[in-house]
């Protein structure tokens, strides 16, 4: 089935009725492909009994001042549903990074956030600045009834700066249905991949083939940007959301 051009999301921080329902009188899967030139996508729909209240976005990061950044969507199943965001970044809105805000839905529509691609200064660990770049992992969306959200990016450099860049688009599964054990499998005809993990729980350990790598807080992320031409076991204390990235073409 091809979807119509005037369904497509359009505008960032505003709402739109632009859902598509799917309905079937036996069960079936769903797979979305976005394709668009030399840069596709797909992933894979949950049914709505999958579906929850609580989310955590994951993604990419760009460079700081380009155009293509790092978006996210969410969609209602039911009328009247309080809808919670906290961004992990600045959004293209000017919402600061941290600040809850509130958006009342009705059931179809869909509500947009992108990443601003100015997200101002950190200090490192030296005292100096450095410019942050544009991300929304770690964005946590709290919902009164069950909504489905969409992470991903316009078009991704992975690892950041490695061309060529691809359009990256998953539904996020909601945060009562991770798991502690997953396996990485590399990818063929790539030298190296990436992963990142985000937690929802505080003081949460990850580790990589039984190896203590990181801790991390509540919405905080993980990434090993070049894991190598290898499979990884990841196990973590609780449960955390898992992303696999192949590597850029060159």
């Amino acid at each position: 089935l091809k979807i119509p051009s005037p369904a497509e999301v359009t505008g960032d921080g505003t709402l739109q009725p632009n859902a598509v329902r799917i309905t079937s009188d036996s069960p079936i899967s769903v797979t979305c492909l976005n394709e668009r030139g030399s840069s596709t996508d797909t992933y894979l729909a949950l049914p709505s009994k999958a579906l929850g209240l609580e989310y955590y976005t994951i993604s990419y990061h760009s460079t700081p001042s380009n155009d293509l950044v790092p978006h996210m969507a969410i969609v209602a199943t039911k009328d009247s549903t309080i809808v919670k965001v906290t961004p992990s970044f600045i959004t293209s809105r000017n919402r600061p990074a941290g600040v809850p805000f509130t958006v009342i839905m009705n059931k179809g529509d869909v509500y947009q956030i992108a990443a601003s691609n100015m997200q101002g200064y950190t200090k490192t660990d030296k005292g100096t600045d450095s410019i942050i770049n544009p991300d929304i992992s770690g964005t946590r969306v709290q919902a009164t009834k069950p909504v489905a959200v969409f992470s991903g990016h316009q078009c991704a450099d992975v690892p950041i700066r490695v061309p060529f860049c691809n359009y990256l688009v998953e539904q996020v599964p909601p945060v009562n249905s991770w798991g502690m054990h997953f396996i990485l499998g590399k990818f063929a005809k790539r030298s190296s991949y990436a992963y990142r993990v985000v937690a929802s729980t505080n003081n949460t350990k990850i580790f990589e083939n039984s190896v203590l790598v990181k801790e991390l807080q509540a919405g905080q992320m993980y990434e090993n940007s070049s894991a190598g031409p290898r499979n990884i076991m990841l196990t973590a204390s609780s449960p955390v959301l898992v992303a696999q990235f192949s590597h850029g073409y060159l």
